[in-house]
């Protein structure tokens, strides 16, 4: 959820064509002749801002690194750093990305259920149920969370509780796919 006492930092691209409208109206308000020199500089500055900052989106790396930089109080933004390092294997940075998004905002969507698959990868099954409950707590129609913590009970032998969440699951999202596959392989 966002907190409306922290500015949106990574909202800056809203700002590009109300830009445009105001050069329109300086344009306007200032005829005499040498205002295109103006208006060239102004040009030269904006393109050498885009060329510039052309490098954040090289990748969704480069993409969430900056983010988490330049919007130092997102959330949002750590969390999605973390994925990142999680989908490149980096365990541990996506862990610590996690935490600190749980640090700016404890109810930070899906960043529990991702610290969860990161100590169920690692074996730490006590720390990965509690991250799922916690997950589960505040957002319990989160698909991906019920089916996760369902795969946790499968493995460590609660094939029952399994079950039930897998259901639960189903009702939220009845075309999750995934877990449509897992009840063929039961059958």
């Amino acid at each position: 959820m966002p907190n409306p006492g922290i500015a949106a930092d990574f909202l800056e691209h809203r700002l590009y064509l109300p830009m445009v409208g105001f050069l329109v109206i300086l344009s306007e308000i200032f005829k005499p002749k040498k205002i295109p020199i103006l208006g060239i500089i102004a040009l030269a500055a904006f393109s050498a801002i885009t060329f510039t900052h052309c490098g954040v989106f090289r990748d969704r790396m480069s993409f969430w690194k900056n983010a988490a930089v330049n919007s130092p109080h997102s959330p949002l933004a750590r969390r999605n750093l973390g994925a990142m390092y999680y989908l490149d294997g980096h365990l541990a940075e996506a862990e610590v990305e996690y935490k600190k998004a749980l640090e700016l905002n404890p109810n930070e969507p899906m960043a529990h259920n991702n610290l969860g698959l990161i100590y169920a990868k690692r074996g730490e099954f006590a720390e990965a149920e509690a991250e799922y409950k916690k997950e589960l707590a505040i957002n319990p129609l989160y698909d991906d969370a019920l089916f996760n913590y369902g795969l946790l009970l499968d493995r460590t032998g609660r094939k029952e509780e399994a079950m039930r969440l897998w259901e639960r699951s189903l009702e939220v999202n009845p075309d999750y796919k995934d877990l449509k596959n897992k009840r063929r392989q039961r059958i």
